[in-house]
């Protein structure tokens, strides 16, 4: 749940529903693959200096971000889910989204991508959230979801659809426990996407359809923000 890590492989997190309605149901032989990573942005990413004590942010170094976000294509390339939820995309950056679109020529033909930029009310933010869709899945509707909080924190909603079988799929990156409020705020969060979700649901009549719910929640599945999911029907993949 919690994510952050520099690692690679050990970090990608494959999720037939990170947090999914109980009493939905699919076909029993029906799959759908969806993986979810946070990819660090370089803009946050901290790293000491080549051959200094100094820490620096990872975006003052090219020539380490590009050999790390290319091993991150190359292992997306590698698992070929049939979604990817990733966080921390950095956005901001023409450079990196050059080498996303390249990817998606070069080694990821046929997926999609579809991005939602964080909002910058309390703070200038490069990163957000987006998709990598595969070429199996239709993207019936996107939703984008604003917390307006003070962590500046958004959701991205799709309907999409497999083989004739619809999926909802949130993701998602709550806020980053910075101090003993963090609790509470990432709880008001994941109640503003259960919120939204469960009115988008009532409202197109979806009731028999799943919804999963992925990202980085910056908490652990038995943590306030698990236990108030588990509390809502809701049950933990991981």
């Amino acid at each position: 749940w919690r994510g952050g890590m520099c690692g690679l492989a050990n970090r990608l997190r494959h999720v037939s529903g990170r947090v999914r309605k109980m009493h939905a149901s699919v076909p029993t032989d029906w799959r759908m693959k969806i993986s979810s990573f946070n990819m660090l942005c370089p803009t946050y990413k901290r790293m000491k200096a080549p051959g200094k004590d100094d820490v620096v942010r990872e975006s003052s170094y090219p020539e380490v971000y590009r050999e790390r976000l290319s091993k991150i294509m190359d292992m997306l390339e590698d698992e070929r889910s049939d979604l990817y939820a990733l966080q921390e995309m950095w956005v901001e950056s023409t450079e990196v989204q050059g080498m996303f679109r390249k990817a998606l020529k070069e080694q990821l033909r046929g997926y999609r991508i579809l991005e939602l930029k964080r909002t910058s009310h309390w703070s200038k933010r490069d990163d957000g959230v987006g998709f990598l869709i595969g070429p199996d899945v239709k993207v019936l509707d996107a939703q984008e979801i604003i917390f307006q909080d003070c962590g500046d924190r958004v959701a991205l909603m799709v309907l999409i659809l497999k083989q004739g079988h619809p999926m909802i799929v949130v993701n998602t990156h709550l806020l980053f426990p910075h101090h003993k409020y963090s609790t509470d705020i990432r709880l008001r969060e994941v109640r503003k996407i259960l919120c939204y979700a469960e009115a988008y649901i009532k409202e197109n009549k979806l009731s028999n359809v799943p919804l999963v719910i992925c990202g980085d929640f910056n908490g652990t599945p038995g943590g306030n923000v698990g236990k108030y999911m588990k509390n809502q029907e809701y049950s933990t993949d991981i």
